[in-house]
């Protein structure tokens, strides 16, 4: 979309292409035909709504951000005692084989 020479022009303003041959190569003529066919994308101005057509109340979605948090913490504690234990086994069987 961001390529495209209708989205990074003002719709008065026709878009103008610097090149569109490609030296070297042969066309396709069902693939350029398709795209010199196709409308310029617009885009689209959407006026900033202030909070007020959320999908989720403000509170509601500091809630779930906590909740998202919560469960990040406990993933990254198990994660960090599942490492300590494989540890302790390791630094165990070393012990065991030294004996």
């Amino acid at each position: 979309m961001f390529a495209s020479p209708g989205a990074a022009t003002p719709p008065a303003t026709a878009p103008v292409a610097q090149s569109l041959t490609v030296h070297d190569t042969r066309a396709d003529h069902l693939t350029t035909g398709s795209i010199a066919r196709a409308a310029p994308v617009r885009l689209v101005h959407v006026p900033a709504s202030h909070g007020q057509d959320l999908p989720l109340p403000q509170t509601e979605r500091h809630l779930l951000i906590l909740l998202l948090l919560a469960c990040f913490a406990v993933m990254a504690a198990g994660g960090l005692a599942l490492w300590k234990r494989g540890w302790h086994d390791i630094v165990q069987r070393a012990r065991a084989e030294d004996a």
